[in-house]
């Protein structure tokens, strides 16, 4: 037993348990005590174990005026009383019983009594007959940890239920009522308000150990932490702020105006959960007002992306078509004028010699400038027209580009497969991006070997060149002075196409270039007819043509 002045709710549990059938005051929170533990009523054990008088407690609960005096009917004190002289305070109001006097306070500050009827709740029994209760006013994120657990639906599913039994309880044998729910909040039901046998109050008068908070986490779908932290946070179990708030529930009036405010508190929480909702559609349609609006930008973007895509094929066809008359124009105007000059410049170099003369040196140089010439041309009618591409196909043109760039380096070059015929210009894109794969590599590269490959995967044309070079940065976009492409302009080029072009690579450790074109799209269409065209019988194709 703690001494003297030192507040103890389960030596006023005892005392209440005996005295809530005679005192309608007298309900707190705490564990029962057994019977030979209880004092009997207008007696309070002291350190000493003398039993002293304590003032009378009104039975509304309300402060007795200073100055005035108070009977105690038969020399007997409440629980209440006893609780009241055990805990003094300054300032009190006197009360006198007998010829002693005695200083009286409130049990506690409205402040504390006020977030004890908070999480209070009032229940009643729906039919005489049936001993099931329903709830009927208050709230169950009340308490600080129930407010924790109620963050979840079934959370709040979870409080609503608990003080379930314990009412019962207290409606069926019409006394006070007290137990832990699965979280270990003590509950303490009682008759409320006076008078009426169907209804009962429930007060949350004590949070959970952090142990029981933490067993229901995966229950109620909160986070253990959360839990412990709530159970710590919550105020501790107050008998005397426990009786405060029972009283005020027991007092019919009182208990009304309770009513009305939680009345009054459900209307604010619909208002501002009105206004909540509203807020959220207002920023729901300004969200889904930005998202069309985005949709709306996307799609004129992706479009204008399928425009340029398109002006960018176009381009490359009109590219194709203008290098392949370039080329056959300088071929049939210039490189033939240098060829019959070449040819008048060596039949005058022979005759200058006839006879045993020495020839002529300014007829000789001129036939070796022709011939450097027309080198220089056939270069330049390589680089537009590129040998061997429209007629025999982009394996031979590759064939013939490996072996001119490994011509006097020491480079292995090897090339395995085949593609089938694509439009011209397409098949002109993919050499061009081929070759400027294969000159980074003999020019940047150094490599020891260059690898082609040709296959379709897909209904795609896969070209993939590998080399065992030094390699390089693949975070570097490495630009060819040569032709201007570059690595980036490779991925462009391919994108322009429908395909990719994709470079890894590595310092020491060579390059891999793959390019990936659709084949269906870029069929070419002569072929792609004799492909689909019906086999003749064996005497028509005799007699054809």
């Amino acid at each position: 037993m703690p001494a003297s002045g030192a507040f103890d709710p389960r030596a006023s549990t005892g005392t209440l348990n005996s005295a809530l059938a005679r005192t309608p005051l007298a309900c707190v929170a705490g564990p029962r005590l057994a019977p030979s533990q209880e004092m009997p009523v207008g007696t309070a054990r002291a350190g000493t174990g003398s039993r002293r008088r304590a003032p009378v407690v009104p039975p509304d609960g309300s402060r007795v005026p200073g100055g005035r005096a108070a009977e105690c009917r038969g020399g007997r004190r409440s629980a209440v009383a006893a609780a009241a002289e055990r805990h003094p305070a300054a300032g009190g109001s006197t009360v006198r019983c007998g010829d002693r006097a005695h200083g009286y306070t409130r049990v506690m500050p409205e402040p504390t009594i006020e977030r004890q009827l908070a999480g209070a709740e009032l229940w009643a029994r729906t039919d005489s007959a049936d001993p099931q209760t329903r709830f009927l006013a208050g709230w169950e994120d009340g308490a600080t940890f129930c407010a924790a657990v109620c963050t979840t639906d079934l959370g709040l599913a979870f409080c609503r239920s608990c003080p379930t039994d314990v009412a019962t309880r207290a409606i069926g044998t019409g006394r006070p009522a007290s137990a832990r729910c699965p979280a270990g909040v003590r509950l303490l039901a009682f008759p409320a308000p006076r008078g009426d046998p169907d209804r009962a109050a429930v007060l949350r008068v004590a949070p959970p150990a952090s142990r029981d908070a933490v067993a229901i986490a995966d229950r109620v779908r909160v986070a253990p932490a959360v839990l412990r932290r709530a159970a710590r946070s919550a105020e501790r179990g107050d008998g005397r702020v426990s009786l405060a708030a029972a009283r005020v529930l027991r007092d019919p009036r009182r208990a009304a105006e309770w009513q009305v405010d939680q009345r009054r508190r459900g209307a604010d929480r619909r208002r501002g959960a009105a206004a909540a909702l509203a807020q959220m559609i207002a920023t729901s349609e300004e969200l889904n007002d930005s998202y069309r609006s985005a949709q709306r930008q996307r799609t004129e973007l992706e479009r204008s992306r399928r425009r340029l895509d398109r002006l960018a094929r176009t381009t490359l066809r009109a590219k194709d078509d203008e290098r392949a008359r370039i080329a056959h124009q300088i071929h049939d105007t210039a490189a033939q004028s240098m060829v019959s000059a070449f040819r008048f410049l060596e039949a005058a170099r022979t005759e200058s010699a006839a006879g045993g003369a020495e020839e002529d040196r300014r007829v000789a140089a001129a036939s070796e400038r022709v011939v450097a010439a027309i080198g220089e041309i056939r270069a330049v009618l390589a680089r537009l027209l590129p040998p061997g591409l429209e007629e025999l196909g982009l394996a031979h043109a590759l064939r013939s580009q490996l072996d001119q760039g490994a011509e006097g380096n020491g480079i292995v070059t090897n090339l395995a497969g085949e593609l089938p015929r694509l439009e011209p210009w397409v098949e002109q894109a993919i050499y061009g991006m081929a070759a400027e794969a294969i000159s980074n590599a003999v020019r940047h590269g150094l490599p020891g070997s260059i690898r082609v490959g040709l296959r379709v995967v897909r209904d795609r044309a896969v070209v993939t060149i590998d080399d065992d070079g030094r390699g390089f940065d693949s975070a570097t976009v490495v630009r060819s002075a040569g032709s201007g492409l570059g690595l980036l302009g490779m991925s462009r080029q391919a994108s322009w196409l429908g395909g990719t072009a994709r470079i890894r690579s590595q310092l020491g450790g060579g390059t891999h270039v793959r390019i990936s074109i659709p084949v269906t799209r870029h069929r070419r269409v002569d072929v792609a007819a004799a492909d689909t065209a019906p086999a003749q019988p064996a005497d028509q194709r005799g007699t054809t043509g």
